[in-house]
């Protein structure tokens, strides 16, 4: 074998096929798992907006493990469904909350306490300005515990098959 031939036969192995479906399904996988983490912290009654590290980091693990190579777009994407999810994550906690105070009157279903929850949140202002607080700090502790995890993974985008490195200039005027 000639060595053209070695090198294309190596570079075979190299390329694998992004399977973007199945990468973005682990991705929203992991998304799940650290929404389920926040409800658990935020039952035990501590702050959850570090859950959301959990939230990114998973999502962003499991999509480069199960295939996906990630690229700019990718991670702006996964960070506006990351607070997709941490919204989800509160009122889920939330609905737990009123769930457990109202299952010990009364013998109700989750699903029909979510229901009223999504209708009581916008119409009581108590109940509106406790979740929006709680979202918004969950979403500030998040950002601040994740920063790096998001400047790495968009510094180490992949540009044409490759791994590159973004450079600041430092120098001073």
């Amino acid at each position: 074998a000639t060595f053209e031939d070695q090198k294309e036969a190596q570079s075979g192995y190299k390329k694998r096929k992004d399977n973007l479906t199945v990468a973005w399904l682990a991705a929203i996988g992991g998304m799940l798992a650290g929404v389920g983490v926040w409800v658990l912290i935020n039952q035990i009654g501590f702050i959850a907006g570090f859950a959301g590290y959990l939230i990114i980091h998973w999502g962003i693990k499991l999509f480069r493990q199960f295939g996906g190579t990630l690229s700019r777009r990718d991670v702006y994407i996964m960070f506006g469904l990351s607070v997709v999810m941490i919204i989800f994550a509160e009122l889920l906690s939330t609905t737990f909350s009123y769930w457990r105070a109202f299952n010990n009157v009364f013998s109700i279903s989750f699903f029909e306490v979510f229901k009223e929850v999504l209708k009581v949140i916008p119409k009581e202002p108590g109940i509106l300005k406790n979740f929006l607080m709680n979202v918004a700090i969950g979403l500030g502790l998040s950002v601040w515990s994740s920063w790096g995890l998001i400047q790495s993974a968009l510094n180490f985008t992949s540009a044409g098959g490759e791994k590159r490195v973004r450079r600041r200039n430092n120098r001073l005027m």
